[in-house]
């Protein structure tokens, strides 16, 4: 036995045996080799006359026993340490309320001491504002499957009456086959400050910034609204002045073709005489060679033959330009609109001919269309003579019509160098041409577009560049 320990066991033998009952003690025992060892004993007396001749008991080695609670302690002392010094609230309580521990933080913050930790009545409680967030979130806990709640903001009333928020979470845990609550929360208090500090400089910021804003409305609308009256102004000037060029360029190409109109009608008559003269020398010739030379008819013949062909052809001509003369006629007239095509095509016979294929397709149904027949005239020359220079070297010119319900199509199409997407929206826009300078004004389908408006009419293109272009004209009629 160690020396030690050897008054302590012998003061608890003594006292256990006086009473008769069997005695226990942990004490040190030194062995042999010089180790020591913690034992457990246990001793009955030995009473033999009424009188203690010695003890009888049995002796356990509990040195490991001893180190696993010394490290226990130890592990208990170092948490205890690391608990109290932790700057949060940590706090145990059952279900009833009770609070089973708490480390230092909870007397420092709320005031409350060991002697309230089962006092239902104590002076510290959660703000009554508040109560119910704190116990939605614990009986929200209780009933699922989560081993603590979020993280719960509430506000809380000190012992001394003080304002406190903390901003922590809650835990469920089992002690002692109980379910107990365990709460980590921090004071955030001076946080709050800080924060409803910065949200009465922010209100008042805001409000700020709305009243220099609704200034900055105030004159926005005010420059919104003098820059839609300078827009309204501008556009008022740009549809005057485009009103102006439009009845400028009508006027000219009026004059142009007026001009054009008499020059064609002169003309016309100044070929007809010398035509009626050389038709008059042909007829007397063939006469005389019926009534003179019968014997060369068959050699003759095929000449006064084409005399014939070349002045049917100038007649032909000289009454294509005789449509330039009825440009300006006010009221409309029935209006034969395959004549005028074919017109078109004598006109256009020089660019046309050994190089451009025309195919023709005209309806045989009986229409009644009334009609300037100069102005449409012009309109399908300007389409037609697009055509025939879109093709550069060989190709084909399609022209088909047909008759719906009141209304006559025109479909002209063509296997030239086409449109390209770019241009299409711009092709009826006035001076807007894609032929090199000196080849075109840009004038042509623009006015072509205001004559068929002129007759109620449409047109419509629809193209592929380097595969040509379909334009598509309607008018409309009265079925006779």
């Amino acid at each position: 036995m160690h020396p030690d320990d050897r008054k302590l066991l012998k003061d608890n033998w003594i006292r256990h045996s006086s009473k008769g009952k069997k005695s226990k003690a942990a004490y040190r025992f030194l062995k042999k080799d010089g180790k020591i060892v913690w034992v457990l004993g246990y001793a009955v007396p030995e009473i033999v006359d009424s009188k203690i001749k010695g003890f009888i008991g049995t002796v356990t080695d509990i040195t490991e026993l001893k180190k696993v609670e010394k490290s226990l302690k130890e592990s208990e002392e170092r948490n205890r340490t690391i608990i109290e010094a932790f700057p949060d609230i940590i706090m145990i309580s059952d279900l009833k309320k009770n609070i089973i521990f708490a480390n230092e933080m909870l007397e420092k913050v709320t005031g409350i001491t060991k002697d309230d930790y089962t006092n239902s009545n104590r002076k510290a409680h959660i703000h009554p504002d508040d109560n119910h967030i704190v116990q939605k979130a614990i009986v929200n806990l209780l009933k699922s499957e989560k081993q603590h709640t979020d993280i719960i903001e509430n506000r809380f009333i000190d012992t001394w009456g003080n304002e406190h928020w903390f901003s922590g979470i809650i835990s469920k845990m089992t002690l002692n086959n109980e379910i107990v609550l365990q709460t980590i929360t921090r004071d955030i208090t001076k946080r709050k400050s800080v924060e409803k500090e910065l949200e009465k400089y922010r209100n008042h910021l805001e409000l700020l910034v709305k009243d220099r804003t609704e200034e900055l409305a105030a004159s926005n609308e005010e420059l919104v609204s003098t820059n839609e009256e300078l827009h309204m102004q501008r556009e008022e000037l740009e549809a005057v002045l485009l009103n102006l060029q439009n009845t400028q360029k009508q006027l000219v190409q009026a004059e142009k073709m007026a001009s054009l109109g008499v020059l064609a009608s002169g003309v016309a008559h100044e070929i007809n005489n010398p035509l009626n003269f050389i038709k008059g020398g042909a007829f007397g010739i063939e006469q005389y060679m019926e009534e003179n030379l019968k014997e060369h008819k068959d050699e003759l013949l095929p000449l006064i033959e084409g005399i014939n062909i070349g002045i049917d052809r100038a007649a032909n001509i000289v009454k294509s330009l005789n449509h330039y003369n009825r440009h300006n006629d006010s009221n409309f007239i029935q209006c034969d609109i395959h004549s005028v095509l074919e017109n078109c095509l004598i006109i256009l016979r020089n660019q046309i001919s050994k190089r451009i294929t025309i195919e023709k397709d005209f309806t045989r149904d009986k229409y009644l269309l009334l009609g300037n027949e100069g102005k449409l005239h012009q309109a399908m020359l300007n389409i037609l003579s697009n055509a025939v220079q879109s093709i550069e070297d060989k190709g084909f010119i399609a022209i088909r019509t047909s008759i719906s319900t009141k209304k006559m199509s025109i479909i002209i199409s063509d296997s030239g160098c086409g449109i390209s997407a770019q241009n299409m929206p711009k092709i009826l826009d006035p001076f807007f041409t894609t032929k090199d300078p000196g080849k075109g004004t840009g004038l042509g389908l623009s006015i072509t577009y205001n004559i068929l408006e002129e007759h109620n009419g449409t047109i419509d293109f629809e193209s592929n560049e380097g595969k040509g272009t379909t334009v598509k004209i309607t008018l409309p009629i009265n079925k006779e």
